[in-house]
């Protein structure tokens, strides 16, 4: 069961909306945490499940091969220590939507980690490195789609650091 709460609380990094909808939110200090950290890959990620129920069936269809990606922008450890930080996970995690088995690479800063996936949905989580984040699904015949992300994972903590940004890697479109 999916159950869309809050759809766009940017003051609280709850959004799910596109990125362009809160890069408009300036009417509060709420700017700083949701500006150009978008979260809709989580929206694409659930849509094979809203597809699903609707059509009255417990298995999802993956029609849009893509791997959905997200991390805050800065190690924990260089933000100091407020309330809360110690529930903050250091890692990448990605969930994968393809037709039909590849594998899934991950390399963040300097780590890189390998996956085999099933065709369906699967998730998956590497630690966090710093540098650059890519993303690829391939197959026998090849890369089917790789992505780098437009956010690298830094040591330097500000006002959006620890909200997620989240990322679509998927043959057609890169975000």
């Amino acid at each position: 069961m999916i159950e869309i709460v809050i759809w766009n609380d940017n003051g609280e990094s709850h959004y799910i909306g596109a990125g362009s909808e809160t890069d408009k939110h300036t009417d509060d200090s709420s700017s700083a945490y949701a500006n150009n950290m978008p979260h809709g890959g989580w929206l694409e990620m659930a849509e094979p499940y809203i597809a699903a129920f609707k059509a009255g069936t417990k298995v999802p269809t993956i029609t849009d091969e893509k791997l959905v990606y997200w991390y805050h922008q800065s190690p924990r450890a260089t933000c100091g220590a407020f309330d809360g930080i110690e529930t903050l996970q250091d890692s990448v995690f990605v969930v994968a939507l393809p037709k039909s088995a590849g594998t899934i690479t991950v390399t963040s800063g300097g780590n890189t980690k390998t996956f085999e996936a099933a065709a369906g949905a699967s998730a998956y989580e590497i630690d966090m490195g710093v540098g650059k984040q890519t993303f690829s699904l391939a197959r026998s015949s090849g890369d089917v789609f790789r992505s780098t992300g437009i956010l690298e994972i830094s040591n330097n903590c500000g006002p959006t650091t620890l909200n997620a940004f989240v990322g679509t890697a998927k043959s057609s479109v890169i975000l």
